[in-house]
């Protein structure tokens, strides 16, 4: 199984991440897991066991690139369309989107058969296809203090492993 993770930025959200990883790898044997994420943070993922391949984006430099004038939003366009381009080309049969906006339309262009933690739907907006990231959407949504699973739990039920399939992270630790 060919399997995309897309976390463009927040340090500490990506090495929450870490026991998501080891929870594919155990519950997909045999998967080849791609982390997408921001040339910045390359390093945090580098030498992860669980990890495969990092693909990296240059974030800061494109988020300027769309805000400024008009050439410069060209040149985001046709960079964001080549990434897309080579995604589709990857043909990943799972995606997991952990970073909602960016990473919905991302996931998107993929063309994945699944899609789970959230992809934008031209017709819809962003919508989430998998029932553990519609529970998250929900309880944050309703009252985020009354949450009782950890970013890392919650990633693992988004990424279709059983609890307990990763190592939990001490806190403090």
């Amino acid at each position: 199984m060919n399997i995309l993770v897309i976390r463009l930025h927040r340090l500490g959200d990506i090495l929450q991440l870490t026991p998501m990883l080891e929870g594919i790898k155990r519950h997909y044997p045999g998967s080849i897991t791609t982390f997408l994420t921001s040339d910045r943070l390359a390093d945090a993922l580098s030498g992860n066991p669980f990890v495969d391949r990092i693909m990296t984006i240059p974030e800061l430099q494109w988020r300027r690139l769309a805000k400024g004038e008009f050439r410069d939003r060209t040149k985001a366009f046709l960079a964001v369309h080549r990434l897309a381009a080579f995604l589709r080309e990857e043909r990943f049969d799972l995606v997991i989107n952990r970073q909602y906006e960016e990473g919905g339309i991302l996931a998107a262009m993929t063309g994945a058969p699944q899609v789970n933690g959230g992809v934008f739907s031209p017709q819809c907006g962003h919508v989430f296809d998998d029932e553990p990231s519609r529970e998250l959407f929900d309880a944050v949504k309703s009252d985020r203090r009354r949450n009782r699973r950890n970013l890392a739990d919650w990633s693992l039920r988004i990424a279709g492993a059983p609890p307990g399939s990763g190592r939990r992270i001490p806190r403090g630790g």
